[in-house]
């Protein structure tokens, strides 16, 4: 598994034959913008759950990116970049973001299974298959 690091371009990771891309902060909002569809896991490298969440995304990437053409899977590391998680409003981690188009479509915290992860995916791309429906239309994908 090998990285390549380039001077103000994101780490990139091989996983599983895809890349799930660690996002620099400082490039996150070109990045949001320059990708229609984004999957964000925000992650720290000491939480148990993190990394379980972190193996789930990875067993899951093909999945995911066959379902959802054109989505891509980024992490972000809340202890590197706490300031982002503030803005976005992230207390708790694992959580895993949906953003279209620049806009915050669903968050999820906790961790969540492959199946959980294929049902938020899907609800968001029948959400955008559907102009109709509002983002209140996403339902959570985990019980309370």
């Amino acid at each position: 598994m090998g990285k390549k690091a380039i001077k103000n371009q994101p780490v990139e990771e091989e996983k599983n034959g895809g890349k799930i891309v660690e996002i620099k902060v400082d490039k996150f909002a070109d990045y949001i913008k320059e990708h229609q569809f984004l999957l964000m896991d925000v992650f720290a490298v000491w939480c148990q759950p993190c990394q379980i969440q972190g193996k789930v995304l990875e067993d899951a990437y093909e999945v995911i990116k066959n379902e959802i053409e054109g989505i891509e899977i980024i992490k972000i590391n809340s202890d590197k970049y706490g300031k982002l998680c503030t803005t976005l409003k992230i207390d708790s981690i694992p959580t895993l973001v949906v953003w279209y188009k620049n806009t915050l479509v669903t968050l999820e915290s906790g961790l969540l299974y492959k199946e959980d992860i294929l049902k938020m995916v899907k609800q968001v791309k029948d959400h955008l298959d559907n102009p109709e429906l509002s983002t209140e239309d996403i339902q959570p994908v985990k019980e309370e």
